[in-house]
This record gives C-alpha cells, structure tokens and sequence, in this order.
C-alpha cells in the first residue's frame, strides 16, 4: 500500500485518501488539533500579528503570544517559568547544551529518539549507549565507564513512542544520585498524558529533584507545534545563552497561540486525561483478549507482533480496506521499535467505546488469515 495522504483534520474520524476511517494513527491525544477554540485562536493571532515576528528572540523583541505561551506554560507545569523554541526536535539539543557544565559523560538509552542522539553527539563529549530500560546494563556502565570525578548526564524518553513503554525514574535518579549526575527527559509524549496533572515522567512518579531535567513539544497532546522547556529561572538563563536558541526564529503566531489555548483547555478538562487512560486500557484488553502481549499501561500506545513483518503489513493493510487505520512500523523503522517490526494502534480521549471494540473484532476477522 502506498503511503496515503490526510485530507481533513485529525480526528477519531479521519479522511485519508478519499475515505473516512477510523483513525488510529499519530498523536493528537486530545484531538486538539481540530478543536475549534484552538483553531480560532490559531486564526485570530494571524489577524493581529500576522505570521511571526520575521526575526530571532535576540532581535527587537518578541511578539505577545511567546510570552502569554511562556507564562501559561509555566502555570501548567508549575514551573518558575518555562521556554519555547521552534520544534521538540531543538527542545532536545537546546536541553543538552544548556546543561554542559553540569556534565562531563552521556549515558543515552538505545531507544531514545533520534534528537536526543543526535544532541549527545554534538555535544563531542565521551558518550555511551545502554541497553533499552536495562538499567543493570546503565548501572554497569556508569561503574566501568565513568571518569574519576566525571558527572554523567542520563538521557532518555519520558515515554518511547513506538511501543507505549516508560522508563523507571525512581531508578535513574537514584543513579543519578548515586554518581553525582543530572537526567534528561524528552517528554515529548509525555507531557500532557503522563501524571495526575499532565506533567510528565516525574508527575506520573510523583517525584521531584533538581537533577530531573525535561523538555518536549507542543506539536501532540497540546494541539500546536514548538517546542516546550519548562524550568527554573536558572535554566532559562542557560537556555538564553545557547545558539541554538539565539539564532532560530521563535514558533509563529498562529503556532503560539493555539498551544496557549490548547494548555488552558487540558488544564479546564481534567476528565479529558481520564477518559484517555480509560480508552487506552479498554482497547489493550480488548487486544489482549485476541491473544497478543501488550503493555498493561493506561498511555495512549498500543504496539503488538504478531507475525513476521509481511503478516504484520497485510494485517495493516487489510483494516484500511476495511476503514481503520493502524500503523505498521518496519524493522529499523523508528528509534525503540524491535527488530522484528510492530503493529501500532494510537487511541485518543475523543474514541468512543464502540470505535475500540469495533477495531479488536475487525483485528479477529483477519489475524488468522494474515497472522500467525
């Protein structure tokens, strides 16, 4: 199947190639990308400011959305004050290079995204891989690896987006702890779905420490795009000092002002959270029921094997004929996806219960046929 194109917004009903399915695929977790209070406000920054300020946060100044961001960003965090930039991909980079004195190591997770390898890697310090959420692994290396009175920086997902796995961040802070070092999370996933609060890794862990570190991106649960650093004012000093930071042109209006409202309207529907964790465990029960090993988390991820990888495309393919649309990822296909390729289903707060139970009898009709 050639790869479609989307031709409306995003939705539990998407029109993708002439066709309205039942759309199982990417990350607007909220919908919000298609919520009409997000769009207007998207509409109305347009009107006022135009595009953007055609220049970079050093220049003469920003315009009023980055600020109104920064604040409302900070307040759904709780955060001293928090920093936009263009993408979560520079979210990442502007992250590591923030904390350079704080550090002499890396320690990366295998399966963390391709940011964060690529901002350890331009960071031309000594770097080491560890086994994905093998933290023996992480430990043993930490112990063979470290320079005498060297502190590591430990980089990994918040939440790894291909299979709906989360790292265990009472663990890598006590190793942090343990060699006098930081973490990095890219919460890029997480943030907006992780925590009684949205917060993320260390909200979900009900955690707090000044060695945890975190930045992510405007661009899924919160309907817009840019990235996001919440932070204390210290680390806003860091951030500000960084080229990266310095020489990009900020997100523009239109992006700014759809993400303000798309954080005050999570923060205004707390039920909106548990009705995706609710979803989320419905559909993996009704998976699990089907005979496939699924991670029992209440995230919005649900990613199988079943079969070899031509099985696994068939089955992909047979369900959009059919009307839904799942994802197939292919060995190599994304930083934490296994060897052998995934099946991946993402569900959103806006599903309803019959959308689920509909897609596990149409995965029952063709498993046996296509899956082994």
């Amino acid at each position: 199947m050639s790869k479609p194109t989307i031709e409306g917004p995003i939705g539990p009903r998407t029109r993708i190639a002439g066709r309205d399915l039942t759309y199982f695929c990417g990350t607007s977790y909220y919908c919000l990308h298609s919520h009409p209070e997000v769009i207007q406000a998207a509409i109305d920054a347009v009107q006022l400011w135009g595009m953007g300020a055609a220049t970079s946060r050093t220049g003469p100044g920003d315009i009023s959305p980055i600020a109104e961001l920064e604040r409302t960003a900070a307040i759904f965090f709780g955060t001293e004050t928090a920093v936009c930039l263009t993408s979560g991909f520079l979210s990442n980079c502007v992250g590591l290079a923030a904390l350079a004195d704080k550090y002499e190591m890396i320690f990366i997770d295998e399966g963390a995204h391709y940011s964060n390898h690529l901002a350890a890697s331009a960071m031309n310090r000594p770097s080491f891989v560890y086994n994905h959420n093998d933290y023996n692994h992480l430990e043993t290396l930490l112990k063979t690896k470290l320079k005498p009175k060297a502190c590591p920086l430990i980089v990994t997902d918040g939440l790894f987006s291909s299979m709906g796995t989360i790292p265990d961040l009472p663990t890598l802070a006590t190793l942090a702890e343990n060699f006098d070092g930081q973490v990095w999370l890219d919460e890029a996933h997480s943030f907006g779905i992780l925590g009684p609060r949205g917060r993320g890794l260390a909200d979900h862990f009900g955690m707090t420490s000044s060695r945890i570190h975190s930045g992510g991106t405007l661009s899924k649960a919160f309907g817009s795009f840019g990235g996001i650093i919440p932070c204390t004012h210290a680390m806003r000093e860091r951030i500000e000092s960084q080229g990266a930071y310095r020489g990009a042109s900020p997100p523009n209006a239109a992006s700014l002002a759809a993400a303000s409202c798309g954080l005050k309207l999570l923060s205004a529907n707390l039920g909106w959270r548990d009705k995706l964790w609710s979803n989320a465990l419905e559909l993996k029960k009704g998976l699990t029921a089907l005979g496939v090993t699924i991670e029992q988390t209440p995230v919005p991820i649900a990613a199988w094997q079943s079969g070899n990888e031509a099985q696994m495309q068939l089955l992909r393919d047979q369900l959009f004929e059919q009307g839904f649309a799942i994802q197939f990822i292919p060995s190599g296909g994304y930083s934490d996806a296994p060897s052998t390729g995934t099946l991946r289903a993402v569900v959103f707060s806006e599903h309803q219960r019959a959308h689920l139970k509909e897609l596990c009898s149409a995965i029952a009709a063709c498993q046996s046929q296509y899956c082994s």
